[in-house]
């Protein structure tokens, strides 16, 4: 496009008019007229043609009031013909185009953008205004972009408060970089420290310079700020990060671009993704560098946010990288799509990028065409390796540190990128698998009515934070690495317009979760939701009549809803979620709660058509025997879960099925249920359930937790008792002992070893004298193939 200084007088005055009425758009008619009172028409028409040929004047359709064509002065334009306006050799020239614009428009003053860009010309001018330019900041930075670098326009950007000059620096030269255009930096870099002689906070300069310096980086490969001394911030971080992947530290790389990434994400309009397009590629690479389950995972993260949005830079360059090495799929893009952005000026970037990228995936598309000028800013050389010399690419090597990080990626077969991850991911060392390290957990809170999401971080000294509370609404949008699959369900059964997740509404989706407690944030009890089937009581009484109900209170009322739940203790609840058919059914027949013994015929027939489809209970044994009988083993389970202080909590119940479990020498004898595909009575053998819980209620007293006459009598399979640990040893030894009366269970991660006593034929020690002292050192076999070091031992003995 052609400067403002290269044309004559009659064009010039052309457009300071235009600039001047830019608020409204003009007729060709209507600007012809205006063009009488200050100029001959025959050097307005000339002017005129020469600046339509030039597109300093645009044609704009009109869509209203009757449609027609407006003319309005090119963007690039508005500040250099203002700029010329309020020149003092024009001051004439200012005179009679104010009259003429309040003349036609009644005293209006100009458009909001004009008069912003009037203050930083011409501070006490009648039109100038400051306190509006957030409205029009866009346009602003739009008409600032191909004058940023240039010198003759210095006293108009220095005329602008740093902060202004900070966010139109940001913008102009990240368009300049979509544009890979020529910059003239050390202008540049002159124009931004100058400001040092200015009044301004130093917050806002080192802002600004830190704006400067990430793309003077990118541009020429160079650091022109002290990284150690300046203020961290996004785009500090940013210099380092990508000077740290050049330099192949690219776990340095990857943490510093995470915490850009959650600075980024307290200003940016979409979390988990950057404005700046180059920004979502480094990091991306340096996810992929990094190579583990946590950073690939943030390519998904990146295209997730993006969208549907398939004409953006970001989805060109993260989108192939992210198919390849997440998904472990084909790279894809859609080529009609790409085809049609990379002609455009502002893809000048992602085309130099995708034409070196795509080739290794095999996804450049045929009618791709290589870009007309070879790339200007250093970072796009040394990505694409096309530079001016070999001596230019011998300098960029030395000043980003490194090689092409393009060039740098290993594209494979995808079977053989698949089985060198799964290899890798099942590697163990030292026979011992090793565990992925969270930087973040998500943990539920009950709490009065209500759960309460709670994200806990890692301190420095790998405790865990109190955490913070999450709203419903960050709740669903979280996305990090330590959710699992039950997280996933809540997040998409939540409605985002809740103001809690309740527990009434909610609770059935928290079944099976790991990670929901009750307490205080200090002293939290683990919660265990399970989902239970409902089922039919149908016992026989003594006079020969028979009772019937449910395990569900609100069936035995008729209620209806998507799920029913019952809190058996603060630390247990069951969800029932009855299926159409048991709504019918129970609702037939809990009309009423007593049936004659005359009815016995139709009950009986009864649980033989029903049982299977819902479980039924009962007391009946002989009246069913012609159902296939299965004796359920008495054998007690004990539940073990460790808490605070070497304690164990112990709870008593006897499992009948998967999905049902009693507590022992209570509840139905019969039970009618369906294994594999045929229905059977599950019979138990109370009497025997209540020997083997006497059993062990006679052993605690042995192990010294009961006195005589006491014992454990639990009334759910939740009630339970608490051993310590002195206790706890000899009263696991005992069970080893008698397997068919009990057998422990234990909650992940509680489960201890324990030797009953500690007799060694095998032991090695020795003696060392230092500073008249001994050292004592050896090993001890305690068991067979057990050895300990005497150091521990003498350790746990204290």
């Amino acid at each position: 496009m052609l400067s403002f200084s290269s044309l004559n007088s009659n064009e010039r005055t052309l457009l300071m008019l235009m600039a001047y009425f830019y608020k409204y758009g003009q007729t060709k008619k209507k600007l012809s007229n205006l063009l009488e009172k200050i100029m001959l028409p025959s050097l307005s028409d000339l002017a005129f043609k020469r600046l339509m040929t030039d597109d300093l004047l645009v044609e704009v359709n009109l869509h209203n009031y009757g449609g027609g064509k407006v003319l309005y002065i090119n963007k690039d334009m508005l500040i250099p013909s203002l700029f010329e306006l309020f020149k003092e050799e024009n001051s004439l020239l200012l005179q009679n185009i104010r009259r003429l614009y309040k003349k036609t428009y009644k005293n209006e003053k100009p458009s909001p953008l004009v008069r912003l860009i009037i203050y930083y010309i011409a501070t006490n001018a009648e039109e100038a205004i400051s306190t509006s330019y957030a409205q029009v900041l866009e346009s602003f930075n739009d008409c600032c972009l191909n004058l940023i670098d240039k010198r003759e326009y210095e006293t108009f950007f220095l005329s602008m408060p740093t902060e202004l000059l900070s966010f139109v620096l940001n913008a102009t030269l990240r368009m300049a970089m979509a544009r890979d255009k020529v910059m003239d930096w050390e202008y540049l870099k002159g124009l931004v420290f100058s400001r040092k002689k200015i009044g301004n906070s130093v917050a806002e300069k080192s802002e600004l310079e830190s704006v400067f310096a990430y793309y003077y980086y990118l541009g020429t490969g160079k650091i022109c700020i002290n990284l150690k001394t300046s203020v961290s911030n996004i785009f500090t971080l940013q210099i380092a990060a990508i000077d740290a992947l050049y330099k192949e530290d690219y776990a340095l790389a990857y943490k510093l671009y995470t915490k850009v990434m959650t600075a980024n994400n307290k200003v940016a309009p979409i979390k988990g993704l950057f404005v700046n397009p180059i920004a979502n590629y480094y990091f991306s690479l340096a996810a992929i560098f990094t190579n583990t389950e946590t950073s690939l995972k943030k390519l998904e993260t990146m295209m997730k946010r993006n969208g549907d949005r398939v004409h953006t830079p970001t989805y060109f360059l993260v989108q192939p990288l992210k198919a390849y090495f997440y998904d472990k799929s084909d790279a894809n893009i859609r080529k009609a799509s790409y085809l049609e952005s990379c002609g455009k000026p502002d893809m000048q970037m992602v085309s130099w990028l995708t034409w070196t990228m795509y080739p290794s995936f095999g996804i450049l598309p045929t009618k791709a065409t290589k870009p007309i000028n070879p790339p200007n800013w250093a970072f796009l050389q040394l990505e694409t390796g096309i530079m001016e010399s070999s001596s230019s690419e011998t300098n960029l090597m030395k000043d980003f540190g490194g090689t092409s990080l393009l060039g740098r990626l290993e594209v494979k077969s995808l079977w053989q990128l698949r089985l060198e991850t799964l290899i890798a991911e099942n590697q163990t060392v030292g026979n011992q698998t090793t565990e992925t390290v969270r930087d973040t957990m998500l943990v539920y809170l009950l709490r009065y009515g209500i759960i309460v999401p709670i994200l806990k971080r890692r301190l420095k000294n790998g405790s865990w934070s109190v955490g913070k509370e999450l709203s419903v609404r960050e709740l669903i949008n979280l996305d990090v690495p330590c959710l699992d699959s039950v997280d996933q369900r809540i997040k998409e059964g939540i409605f985002s317009w809740e103001y809690s997740v309740y527990i009434e509404k909610y609770l059935y989706l928290f079944v099976d979760c790991d990670h929901i407690y009750t307490g205080s944030t200090y002293d939290l009890q683990p919660v265990n939701i399970h989902k239970d089937n409902p089922h039919l009581i149908i016992d026989k009484r003594s006079n020969g009549s028979f009772s019937v109900s449910t395990n569900v209170k609100e069936l035995q009322k008729g209620e209806k809803s998507s799920f029913f739940y019952k809190k058996n203790s603060e630390t247990d609840y069951s969800v029932f979620t009855p299926s159409e058919f048991e709504y019918k059914t129970y609702k037939e027949i809990l009309a009423q709660e007593i049936y004659p013994a005359e009815a016995e015929t139709l009950l009986v027939q009864l649980i033989k058509a029903v049982g299977g489809k819902t479980e039924i209970h009962s007391n009946m044994v002989a009246e069913l025997d012609d159902l296939q009988r299965v004796d359920v083993q008495p054998c007690i389970t004990l539940r073990v879960v460790s808490t605070t202080n070497n304690c164990f909590q112990l709870t008593a119940l006897v499992r009948i099925s998967d999905s049902l479990s009693f507590v022992p020498g209570k509840g139905n004898v019969t039970t009618i249920a369906e294994q594999e595909h045929k229905k059977v009575q599950l019979v138990r053998n109370l009497k025997k359930e209540r020997d083997y819980l006497k059993a062990i209620n006679e052993s605690l007293i042995e192990v010294e937790f009961f006195d005589e006459g006491e014992a454990w009598k639990p009334q759910s399979i939740t009630d339970s008792i608490t051993l310590p640990i002195h206790t706890m040893l000899p009263f696991i030894q005992w069970c080893k002992e008698h397997r068919e009366i009990c057998i422990m269970e234990w909650a992940e991660g509680s489960k201890i070893k324990y030797y009953p006593g500690i007799s060694s034929n095998a032991a090695h020690i020795s003696f060392k004298s230092k500073n008249n002292w001994f050292e004592v050192e050896g090993d001890i076999e305690i068991s067979e193939g057990q050895v300990i070091s005497l150091q521990k031992l003498l350790g746990l003995m204290h």
